[in-house]
């Protein structure tokens, strides 16, 4: 198919049929012809990331590092030293907030920079452009930015179809952000873009194969191909994740999210059994 007969069938029976409800219990989504409330993608995604336990370990012992810390800890009054543990515990919070707050930046960038190339058919020359004022002076911004600019630099058979199209599906119960549908030499490809210094193999994983599930659910357009990209914030760099199987993948999220459903449910209970004494 052609990226215009792609994009009417998008325009069609995709964009807004589903719409953001976030609230402070997290992300969710309603479908605009049902008003049916679903969470999000990541929201399910419920595996632990193994490797976040010792980071976040590390981190604390690095903060009690700093001015001191430890030997102002041990010498505390009792009393006093719940502001340090507190202090160590919280300590890998900021870093991960900082760094959602670049790559929400990077995103943003790109998705200025896709969305104009998708309108008027010419890839723009300058990403730096589409940086918002907040993060022109956050070189870890530039390069990410820079980054995706070069990912297609690199690659001229690559051409964008849509960017960040907001899927859901009433059968998974969830809805979710698909980053980017690309024709790859005139294939369509499922892409997401992530800035994480390490790849969550796994839960990626899951997470684009349900995107694409719901995208198809959508349009009966089936992409054959799904690719996770991972930016670089150092330098003018991407990686990129293919997919191998799509339906494990897929088979995996499905059986997380149905645990989700059902342990954020009513649907069985626990209650003390009382045995009834009869005179």
């Amino acid at each position: 198919m052609t990226k215009e007969s792609i994009i009417k069938i998008i325009q069609e029976k995709v964009i807004g049929k589903w719409v953001a409800c976030h609230d402070d219990r997290g992300h969710h989504y309603r479908n605009t012809d049902t008003g049916i409330l679903v969470d999000s993608v990541t929201t399910k995604n419920i595996i632990e990331k193994e490797h976040l336990r010792p980071w976040a370990v590390r981190v604390a012992l690095e903060w009690l590092e700093v001015d001191d810390r430890w030997n102002k800890y041990l010498e505390a009054k009792k009393s006093d030293k719940n502001e340090y543990l507190q202090g160590a515990i919280l300590a890998h919070t900021g870093i991960r907030d900082v760094a959602g707050t670049i790559g929400t930046a990077v995103h943003d960038a790109a998705e200025k920079f896709i969305k104009q190339w998708i309108a008027t058919g010419v890839k723009p020359d300058d990403i730096i452009q589409f940086i918002d004022e907040q993060s022109k002076n956050d070189g870890r911004v530039w390069a990410g930015a820079r980054s995706v600019k070069k990912l297609f630099d690199d690659r001229p058979k690559v051409i964008p179809v849509s960017s960040e199209l907001l899927v859901g599906s009433i059968s998974l119960n969830c809805a979710g952000t698909l980053d980017l549908l690309v024709l790859n030499d005139g294939v369509l490809e499922v892409w997401d873009f992530k800035t994480s210094n390490s790849i969550d193999k796994i839960g990626y994983s899951m997470q684009i194969a349900a995107y694409s599930s719901m995208f198809t659910s959508m349009t009966r357009l089936r992409p054959k191909a799904w690719r996770v990209v991972k930016i670089s914030k150092d330098f003018d760099k991407v990686d990129i994740y293919r997919l191998i199987n799509y339906k494990n993948a897929l088979d995996c999220f499905k059986a997380i999210s149905k645990v989700y459903d059902l342990t954020n449910s009513n649907s069985f209970t626990m209650e003390r059994d009382v045995q009834k004494i009869i005179l």
